[in-house]
């Protein structure tokens, strides 16, 4: 959903340039407007809601029937499509004052009136029964002015069209497996054309909706022009307009222009709902049309809100229409909802294991910390003794020799823990700034990975996500850590190589490649020499099988004459690190 900004900014461009040209604005434009009409009705509906009360207030001080007529036509301009039953009662009320003041024109118009309201909420029967008690040919008697006539018979007309025409809509709901329905189709689809012939000869171009039948019979290209003329210098905020544009859409949608149709229904819809007219089907149009090229949260909420008008309206015809179209976009939309749980709950699933693993690694980096600094405490108590052991020897003057070669042989073994504790800090210090460098690293990827997920989803660019989940940089990511670790142990001990090299055979031994600082078999043995001699956990430590981690280790001890049982011990001891 578009922000609400974006929808303002598309209203005040609407309002600038109102409709200058056909392709002034484009469909998302039209539809942000639409969006924000949607969102504005109960404006436009407290303005009707307004005006409504002034008219009856205004009718309660009307006691003269003629007054009271003018006051309720007018009251029902207002609610013939916004509230059928109050425009029911106004047409009763407007037949009796007909009939009172012995007005028989008055009264048919009146009769075409209801005739309309029954069509208009389904009741086609009564809608026809309607027509039918209005006396044909109209009498010469009822007005004396001929061209009075020639609009009633207009009228007449027109809502014959509308009755057949929402007998179609009925029939198509039905479906073709009713023999019945096909054959009341077929004869409706007929009469309507027929009336629409007789009425295209008496409506005369100064009628307000001339427009509107040209474009539904045979000369439609020619008042094409018109239309775009006449919605040009309108302001979609009436049920004529909204009818030129709708009957314009029709005209694009012959001619198999589909985008100029939908701005077109867009157009329309905005006239309609400003209008508050709840017998809306440019909406319902619009939506069907929407779903079909995928766009399932606009035909959703456009679709809801036909289904809202024709509850509100009681239109049994329309409802059923959109019942239909209902169904199938809110099954579209829990099926687009239940993928969108699927990725969403796999992404979560993904980024929980890759938080474990990390979390697991620095338990391991944690837990190494700690045997590190037990093995300082250790070395501090032996130092304690060292110390002891000097104060003894200061007191034994007499047994100076002997002092001094017990001195040499603590001196060369505190030389030697020393060395160890200097190798031992340094690989720590080495190991522990790799680790949180990885570590760092891991986090980094992971917030880019976790924020790149999440665009996807909040994009809905569903195709992008299973396609980021599916890509693995797994083998990258365990060649860079291999990278790091030959690093720092070549750093750690420089002419291991070299060292290692020697406890071979002439001729047997190991170079890595130009690419590499170190291959399997001397990775292996470079965490033998770090004290890692468990085949199982080397294999953990270089993703591979410890059936592969035995067959290397065979392999280059096979190459030494050195005994199998001393090698590992051997390879062990080998050089001193470059502290």
């Amino acid at each position: 959903m578009k922000s609400t900004v974006i929808r303002v900014i598309s209203l005040l461009f609407f309002f600038l340039f109102p409709l200058s040209a056909l392709h002034a604005q484009s469909l998302e434009a039209l539809l942000d407007t639409l969006d924000y009409t949607i969102d504005s009705y109960d404006e436009y509906a407290s303005t009707k809601e307004a005006r409504i009360l002034a008219l009856r207030n205004q009718l309660k001080t009307k006691q003269h029937p003629s007054d009271r007529y003018a006051v309720q036509t007018l009251l029902y301009d207002e609610y013939y499509v916004y509230d059928a039953d109050s425009a029911m009662s106004i047409c009763n009320s407007q037949l009796k004052i007909a009939e009172q003041l012995g007005h028989p024109d008055w009264a048919a118009e009146w009769h075409i009136k209801r005739s309309f309201i029954f069509a208009a909420t389904g009741l086609l029967d009564e809608s026809e029964k309607e027509l039918a008690s209005i006396p044909r040919p109209f009498p010469e008697s009822w007005n004396n002015n001929n061209r009075q006539n020639d609009v009633l018979l207009t009228e007449y007309y027109r809502q014959r069209i509308y009755v057949y025409s929402h007998m179609q809509q009925y029939c198509g709901t039905v479906g073709p497996s009713n023999p019945a329905a096909v054959a009341m189709n077929e004869r409706s689809s007929t009469l309507e054309q027929l009336y629409n012939d007789s009425i295209l000869s008496l409506v005369p171009k100064t009628d307000p909706l001339y427009l509107w039948q040209m474009a539904w019979g045979p000369k439609a290209a020619q008042v094409k022009g018109k239309l775009v003329e006449a919605l040009a210098s309108s302001h979609l905020d009436n049920r004529f307009d909204a009818m030129n544009a709708y009957s314009l859409a029709h005209i694009y949608d012959t001619e198999g222009d589909q985008e100029n149709r939908l701005a077109l229904l867009a157009k329309s819809a905005i006239a309609d709902i400003r209008f508050c007219n709840r017998d809306i089907a440019s909406l319902e149009e619009l939506a069907r049309l929407l779903f079909e090229r995928g766009d399932l949260e606009r035909s959703y909420r456009y679709i809801n809100y036909c289904l809202l008008n024709n509850q509100v309206f009681h239109n049994r015809v329309r409802m059923v229409s959109t019942n239909e179209i209902f169904t199938q976009i809110h099954q579209a939309n829990l099926a687009k909802q239940h993928r969108q749980q699927y990725w969403l709950i796999l992404a979560v699933i993904t980024v929980t294991i890759l938080a474990a693993a990390l979390a697991a690694f620095i338990l391991l980096l944690i837990l190494r910390v700690r045997r590190t600094h037990r093995d300082e405490l250790a070395l501090a108590e032996a130092n304690k003794q060292l110390e002891a052991a000097n104060s003894q020897l200061s007191g034994a003057m007499g047994q100076v020799e002997k002092a001094n070669s017990e001195l040499s042989a603590l001196n060369d073994q505190l030389s030697s823990k020393n060395d160890e504790l200097r190798e031992s800090n340094y690989v720590k210090e080495e190991t522990v700034g790799l680790a949180f460098s990885i570590c760092s690293s891991y986090v980094t990827k992971m917030e880019e990975q976790r924020k790149t997920l999440g665009r996807l989803v909040i994009t809905n660019q569903y195709d992008l996500l299973k396609k980021q989940l599916e890509t693995s940089q797994s083998a990258a990511v365990l060649k860079e850590f291999f990278h790091h670790f030959d690093q720092l142990f070549l750093n750690i001990y420089p002419d291991f190589i070299e060292d290692f090299n020697s406890l071979l055979r002439p001729g047997e031994a190991i170079h890595p490649k130009e690419t590499e600082l170190l291959n399997t078999e001397l990775r292996i043995y470079a965490l033998v020499r770090l004290g890692i001699n468990d085949s199982v956990k080397i294999a953990d430590f270089l993703h591979c099988s410890p059936q592969t981690v035995y067959n290397h280790r065979l392999r280059v001890r096979n190459k030494s004459d050195i005994p199998n049982s001393d090698f590992a011990a051997t390879v062990q001891r080998l050089g001193k690190a470059s502290v």
